[in-house]
């Protein structure tokens, strides 16, 4: 649940932000309120609220509230600039809505199937004070590597956390390994503040530090350190969906016709690009880099090997790569 204050907010700055570029007057901010779920309490606007909710959103997320002054009104808006990459403002709005079609249509909420996070979130509160307050957590982690069967007990630096694909992730420094390492949070049995503080890097930006990537892994399975243009063909329905959910923001769509479509991409190869592309079989085929696709073609060797396929289709179950 979102607490009723920052639900609030995010109500004003959506409420602001549809209302365009030519913005809203206060009066009808006033009316709106008095009919929104957002009002739990059903209390009315004031001007004197209305204001420090602004300057809290502003101190809180970093979205300005302006006004424009007529002769007759004052009309609020927010500039597009300030919202565009706010992941945590867009976050928060999904949520509010999500939360409100299961609040106030109650008898259909067994209609509405949401995706379950396994685990995680009892860490927020310790991980969000230590964000904000850069303070070093000591963690016990278990990775689901073969060579790590045992809990061990890491110091770190935390810099953001990340969803990917319903589990929630860690960036932070490993303090004794000076450098950053990504803990699943699903993985930690146990997460503690210690009284030591940290400098959080200066120029540290945790948005452009995943930029160059799909998912949550940032080790190259083609040995780059660079983004690379990388060439997909997609066939059949697969190509709409990714028109309308891009793979990666670097898309750009160079070939089409009534069979297929061709897009580039300018990323670094990682270990979750290539189960993502996997996934969908043979639905997409990669063009280039000639050594990404020999990866692939190597994987696909190895499922036909497990499923022990020949050139005269399944000789038995069960069978395994040798």
């Amino acid at each position: 649940m979102i607490d009723s204050l920052i639900k609030r907010y995010i109500w004003l700055i959506q409420t602001i932000r549809d209302a365009g570029e030519n913005g809203i007057p206060f009066s009808e901010i006033q009316n709106k309120w008095d009919k929104a779920s957002a009002n739990d309490n059903h209390t009315p606007l004031i001007s004197r609220t209305f204001h420090n909710h602004r300057n809290a959103i502003l101190l809180q997320f970093g979205i300005e509230i302006k006004c424009n002054m007529s002769r007759e009104k004052s009309y609020y808006y927010i500039e597009n600039s300030d919202l565009e990459g706010n992941t945590i403002v867009t976050w928060l709005i999904n949520s509010m809505a999500t939360e409100s079609l299961l609040m106030d249509m109650k008898n259909i909420r067994g209609k509405v199937l949401l995706e379950h996070i396994p685990s995680g979130q009892e860490f927020f509160p310790v991980i969000s004070q230590a964000l904000r307050q850069n303070i070093r957590l000591l963690l016990s982690y278990k990775s689901f590597h073969f060579h790590t069967p045992t809990y061990t007990e890491v110091l770190i630096e935390p810099l953001c956390l990340k969803l990917f694909k319903r589990r929630w992730y860690l960036l932070a420094h490993n303090v004794e390994k000076n450098a950053k390492r990504i803990y699943a949070l699903d993985r930690i049995s146990q997460l503690k503040p210690t009284k030591q503080k940290f400098t959080y890097p200066q120029n540290f930006n945790p948005e452009l530090f995943f930029d160059d990537f799909f998912g949550i892994a940032t080790d190259s399975i083609i040995n780059t350190q660079t983004p690379i243009k990388v060439i997909l063909k997609t066939y059949r329905e697969f190509s709409l969906y990714l028109l309308s959910l891009p793979l990666h923001h670097s898309q750009r769509l160079i070939e089409e016709s009534d069979d297929y479509k061709v897009f580039e991409y300018r990323l670094i190869p990682t270990f979750d690009f290539m189960q993502e592309l996997l996934s969908h079989g043979d639905y997409v085929e990669i063009i280039e880099p000639q050594l990404l696709r020999e990866r692939m073609c190597s994987a696909a060797q190895k499922l036909l090997e497990m499923y022990d396929v020949s050139q005269n289709g399944i000789q038995r179950s069960g069978a395994r790569p040798r």
